[in-house]
Order: structure tokens, then sequence, then C-alpha cells
């Protein structure tokens, strides 16, 4: 459909954007493994297992800093359509023949994006420092799940 069309092509413009700029990219990809690393590193041997309900500090600091990840570029999705508006080219866009929502659906389809490669690049280095996945008490009422209670 058309819409698909309009949504995939500003998509592929917000990912040429950011490929340009490599150094952007690379620090905003890393940085959520970064602070893994530093809050594992510094704070898993000062943390009382029995307060955060775990010996495993990395397996306690992995979800939070997925959604710390997620929750601020939730916050910060829409500045690059901020400055599109202060270039004035977020009026070219608008002035051409393409629905409204395009562009916010391209940039939420982008941001989606980005967000899972930062939480596979997280639970790489989260595997590289020790963290088994544990399903909690939950994951065995599931049916699907392949291993027993």
């Amino acid at each position: 459909m058309m819409v698909t069309q309009e949504v995939l092509a500003l998509s592929r413009r917000w990912l040429l954007v950011a490929l340009r700029e490599r150094l952007s990219l690379l620090f905003s990809v890393l940085q959520p493994a970064v602070w893994l690393v530093f809050f594992a590193g510094a704070l898993g041997g000062a943390v009382d297992p029995r307060v955060v309900g775990t010996g495993d500090y990395i397996a306690f600091a992995v979800p939070g800093v997925i959604a710390f990840t997620v929750v601020g570029n939730g916050v910060t999705a829409a500045m690059p359509l901020l400055f599109d508006k202060e270039t004035g080219y977020l009026d070219k866009l608008l002035s051409m023949p393409i629905r409204r929502s395009s562009l916010i659906l391209s940039r939420f389809l982008f941001q989606t994006g980005m967000n899972a490669a930062q939480t596979l690049v997280i639970l790489v280095v989260a595997l590289a420092l020790g963290f088994v996945w544990s399903p909690g008490r939950w994951g065995c009422r599931r049916s699907w799940w392949p291993r027993p209670c």
C-alpha cells in the first residue's frame, strides 16, 4: 500500500541520517551496555543479596538497564523531528503528498529498531558477563516453556 511505501521510505531516511553520524550511532547503541558493565562491575560486589533478592546482580540489573534504555529513547525519539522543523526540512516534507501519520510511524519504526539493537547489545554483553536467564516464578506456568517447573 501507499502508506507502507511512505513509512519505509521515511524510515530509510532516518536510517541514512543515523549512518552518516557513525560516532553518534555507535555511542547510542553501546551506551546502555557500558551502563551495564559499569553498574554490574561497580555495584555488583557492594549490594547485599538479601536486599536485591538474588545473588546475581547482573540478573537484577539487566531488566532495569533495558527499561531505562527504552524509556530514555522514548523521551528523546522526537528530537530529530524538532531538528527537521528548525532547519525547514519538515516544511518540505509536509508539502509533499504524503500522510502526516507516515512521518510519525516512520520515526516510531526506526526508534523501535534502535531499541531492538540496543537491547540485543545489552543481552550480548550481559551474557558475556555471566548472565543466566531465568523465567522466574511465572515462567513455569506457561504451557510453551520447554523445561519443567
